[in-house]
């Protein structure tokens, strides 16, 4: 597992699961404990989870941690982030 600049170099890093089912869909849970999915099957999720952990390994800032799940979970969802809609007057 890859460690990111932010980790204790002395902590011991215990691989638990982080791919989980819950109503027959599949999801993965960063360090964070943020829950991303669904996706349809187990191995998408955890294709999705190294991709994201790839991601976060280069970064040592917990801004730009957040911001990077928070792009790659309105990426792969197909999502639009509200502030980048326009406003329609009615």
């Amino acid at each position: 597992m890859p460690t990111r600049r932010l980790d204790p170099k002395d902590l011991l890093h215990m691989q638990t699961e982080r791919v989980f089912r819950s109503d027959n869909e599949w999801f993965f849970c960063t360090r964070e404990g943020i829950g991303v999915g669904p996706y349809a099957s187990e191995e998408m999720a955890r294709f999705r989870g190294k991709e994201l952990a790839r991601r976060l390994s280069a970064l040592s800032d917990k801004q730009e941690i957040t911001a990077c799940i928070r792009n790659f979970v309105f990426e792969t969802s197909g999502l639009v982030e509200i502030s980048t809609l326009k406003r329609q007057s009615i």
